[in-house]
């Protein structure tokens, strides 16, 4: 993603806060730590392929919707972003796309190789195992199976050091878990150069 502007941290009027209800809110040019959780917590993403999906939504619509992507991480059940909106669109038209977009991509892909699944990663196995347990007759659109939990939950950059400090937990955040022993060893972690400008 190419750089449109050098960046500066926009600070918000409040302290950093975690937001449950964010439905109305917008948060032009701010810089936002986003957790995102699958269906009850299945380890969905210990499937490479499905990675793979989710990793191409997040580029997509940074350039799509002009946010700037700067770290993330894909955990077995969860994401984390920072990201910095700079257009019209706000951080939950962002999640909200990815979410959707790629739930309906791993629907499809998963009801084309049912009952098995490529041996992308290791614990392909385990992922459909996962994908068999999360049936949902009562998900909208009757979706055989529901892949993200509702919502998120956001998290306002206030300053550099917390900044910084978010940076570091979506880096450890796979060694803490005992997938690696180095970040550098977690493909589906992504650190924007651009950060290190901000931070």
């Amino acid at each position: 993603m190419h750089n449109k502007r050098q960046p500066s941290l926009p600070l918000c009027k409040n302290m950093a806060q975690s937001l449950r209800t964010h439905k109305h809110l917008a948060y032009e040019n701010q810089i936002i730590f986003i957790t995102t959780k699958t269906f009850n917590d299945h380890k969905l993403f210990t499937n490479g392929a499905f990675c793979l999906i989710l990793q191409d939504e997040l580029f997509f619509y940074s350039d799509q919707y002009n946010v700037e992507l700067l770290a993330y991480v894909i955990m077995p059940n969860h994401l984390h972003c920072l990201i910095w909106p700079q257009g019209k669109k706000t951080f939950s038209d962002y999640v909200q796309g990815i979410k959707s977009h790629s739930a309906k991509i791993i629907l499809e892909h998963f009801n084309r190789r049912e009952p098995s699944l490529p041996p992308v990663h290791a614990a392909a196995r385990a992922a459909a195992y996962e994908m068999k347990r999360i049936k949902d007759p009562g998900h909208k659109r009757n979706l055989r199976h529901k892949i993200w939990q509702p919502g998120m939950f956001p998290y306002l950059i206030n300053r550099p050091t917390t900044l910084q400090r978010k940076l570091e937990y979506i880096m450890n955040n796979p060694v803490e878990a005992g997938l690696v022993k180095s970040p550098l060893d977690y493909p589906w972690l992504y650190v924007n150069s651009n950060i290190y400008r901000i931070a």
